[in-house]
């Protein structure tokens, strides 16, 4: 146990100010990228619905193949925007929580990183991480950890099965979680309907971070001596070949 003894009784307190300015500066940039996006696509979708009421000018006997085939274009590019602005929140979501996990070893000499934990997914070792060295009170963030999960649900299926469902089971249970997603009328894709769906995963993870940054702001610290006496126990046991 000597591994994990603390350098002296001293307690001290984490400042996540760097932190902080960093995450916010992150949270404008995506808000800024997803605004001027979605100002193309309801740019593009005023000159779908011109192209769309010419061709029915000109040729009104097939306007319903007309409105078939220009609802896939409706629909497709917005769902690949939304799509990735999801995976790319997620990202934020698991480098943020990656980092808050790497300020606290690091002040405190701990020994064990997150990458040291059993497992391939980030958040939910970070959750781990969090709760066992940081002490943090995850009930407190039950609601929004509840809702990430669900997200991270979402985000698997973009990512892991390229936006499309086993069945049409799976599909009843993702809409009963989210509004704003469709299917198609045969096919086992979904997509999302709209962007505020994306602007719903950017607001959780926002208060999902300040509220485990409050937390672990509120927290004392010790530091433990291994960081600083690994190199020394290291030499003091040095095989003679």
């Amino acid at each position: 146990m000597e591994f994990f003894e603390f350098i002296d009784d001293r307690s001290f307190k984490i400042d996540l100010k760097d932190f902080r300015k960093r995450f916010s500066h992150e949270l404008k940039y995506l808000n800024k990228y997803f605004e001027l996006n979605n100002k193309m696509l309801i740019e593009r979708s005023k000159e779908l619905d011109a192209y769309l009421k010419d061709d029915i000018y000109k040729h009104p006997e097939q306007e319903g193949a007309f409105r078939d085939f220009y609802q896939i274009d409706y629909i497709k590019i917005p769902c690949y925007f939304y799509n990735s602005a999801i995976v790319s929140l997620y990202s934020l979501l698991e480098n943020n929580i990656n980092s808050l996990c790497e300020i606290i070893q690091v002040r405190t000499n701990f020994v064990i990183e997150l990458r040291d934990l059993a497992g391939f997914n980030i958040i939910d070792k970070g959750r781990r991480f969090l709760i066992k060295i940081a002490n943090i009170d995850f009930e407190k963030n039950d609601k929004e950890w509840i809702r990430i999960k669900d997200f991270q649900k979402l985000r698997n299926l973009i990512v892991h099965n390229n936006a499309q469902m086993k069945n049409r089971e799976q599909y009843h249970n993702l809409i009963a979680k989210f509004e704003g997603i469709n299917t198609y009328s045969t096919a086992k894709d979904f997509y999302i309907t709209d962007i505020s769906l994306v602007y719903k995963f950017l607001e959780l993870i926002e208060k999902f971070i300040v509220n485990i940054s409050d937390q672990i702001e509120d927290r004392k610290f010790k530091k433990f001596k291994v960081a600083l006496e690994l190199k020394k126990k290291d030499a003091d046991n040095k095989l003679p070949f």
